[in-house]
């Protein structure tokens, strides 16, 4: 059985879970209300464009004091004046539509922005977790090794006083005791760090679990990896899912709906308007009025030479559409290879694996027989000691390629869109 079922099973009430953690994240990282704030902000930029299908309405009152005479007075009187004036644009080219269109692209971009922080806050947690994965490992293998060591140490300790062992010996074992202890000391200290960055994700000061759990075994993982299909069915996740070439297409759509946004400077603008004056008042409130005016309208505006402007901003436009897709099919390229790599990684770790599994297993049985040829006389106590340090080393690299398993794996589930 996997170590990190063992560990599941033994401590299922002080085991963090992956899954839960992540829904953790996406509830409460600061950085996520952040980029979703921006979000809301495209929201509302898309509901003011709105605005622009309403009329226009301002209304003006002022005070002004003039020497010259009024038909109302003979007197130099202050005078009130009142002003309303209205405007409805009828049709502007078409670019109230086209603005609105780009709106929508924006706030999807926004919606993929968020998206994309997640992916990469996600990417970050997998490797906190894999980390913590192979320290709390570590650490529950050194301790196995101390307690071996303390019995090797108590046992030349023994045969030291009654003369069956040299000093040199049992400095050696103590040298050891002291070397692991050391050993577990660091490995707690970097535990206690990955602990400390894995709470920043969720803005709480510290967590406390003694183990982490993926949802699924590294068994279960490598038999996925080793389906000859694995590539191909990651392929198209990614093509599918791909937060990075949504983004993409979106900025080409963009570009596109930006050219049909140059056109309209080439197209005539019509508005209709509406203003009433009052005329002058000596008091805002009554009716004595001098001059009262309504005037109603209809304007008509081409533009027909503003010096090539239209002209450039059209080209302009539809070269960023063609850079757009250059940087498109560039990206592909790019995440393609990383893809790629991903999955070579996977291959590699997974031969890795087996080959340290074996390695572990055959060291293991070289320590049980070496105890017994040591304690026959038959073997030196480096050539016990060796085997010793041979075993550990292969335990922590084959923990190390367990961890590296789990994050290649689930960073590839991140990049497929597979953990969402």
């Amino acid at each position: 059985m996997n170590i990190l079922s063992i560990f599941f099973i033994i401590s299922l009430n002080n085991t963090l879970k992956f899954e839960d953690f992540l829904i953790k994240v996406e509830k409460n990282s600061l950085q996520l209300k952040s980029v979703k704030i921006d979000k809301d902000i495209s929201t509302l930029d898309l509901q003011k464009n709105k605005s622009l299908y309403f009329p226009k309405a301002d209304f003006q009152l002022s005070y002004q004091n003039s020497t010259m005479q009024e038909a109302i007075s003979d007197k130099n009187n202050p005078f009130w004046k009142k002003s309303l004036s209205i405007s409805l644009p009828l049709f502007l080219g078409g670019s109230r539509v086209i603005q609105e269109r780009l709106l929508k692209i924006a706030l999807n971009q926004s919606d993929l922005t968020y998206n994309s922080a997640k992916e990469r806050i996600f990417g970050e947690v997998i490797k906190l977790f894999s980390n913590i994965f192979i320290q709390t490992n570590k650490i529950e293998h050194l301790k196995k090794s101390i307690s071996i060591a303390k019995e090797n140490f108590n046992y030349i300790e023994e045969l030291f006083k009654v003369e069956r062992a040299t000093k040199l010996e049992l400095d050696t074992f103590q040298l050891v005791l002291e070397e692991r202890e050391l050993a577990l000391i660091q490995s707690q200290f970097e535990l206690n760090k990955e602990w400390d960055s894995l709470s920043y994700y969720i803005s709480e000061n510290s967590l406390i679990f003694d183990f982490v759990a993926f949802p699924e075994t590294v068994d279960n993982i490598l038999i996925k990896v080793d389906d000859s299909d694995f590539y191909e069915k990651s392929h198209s996740k990614w093509l599918k899912n791909s937060i990075i070439l949504k983004q993409y297409k979106e900025l080409i759509k963009y570009s596109e709906i930006s050219e049909d946004l140059s056109y309209t400077e080439f197209l005539p603008k019509l508005s209709m308007y509406y203003n009433y004056d009052s005329g002058n008042f000596e008091n805002p409130f009554t009716d004595r009025l001098s001059k009262q005016s309504h005037l109603f309208g209809i304007s008509l505006n081409f533009n027909i030479f503003n010096g090539f402007q239209d002209t450039i901003n059209l080209k302009k436009s539809k070269l960023q559409t063609v850079k757009q897709k250059i940087e498109y099919l560039d990206a592909q390229n790019e995440y393609e290879t990383v893809l790629k790599q991903m999955i070579i990684t996977l291959n590699s770790l997974q031969k890795q694996y087996n080959i340290y599994k074996k390695t572990v297993e055959l060291s293991q049985k070289k320590i049980d027989e070496s105890n017994i040829l040591y304690k026959e006389g038959k073997i030196t106590y480096i050539e016990l000691l060796d085997n010793e340090n041979a075993y550990i080393t292969n335990k922590l690299k084959f923990l190390e390629v367990e961890g590296s398993i789990y994050n290649t794996y689930y960073q590839l589930l991140v990049f497929i869109g597979d953990i969402k």
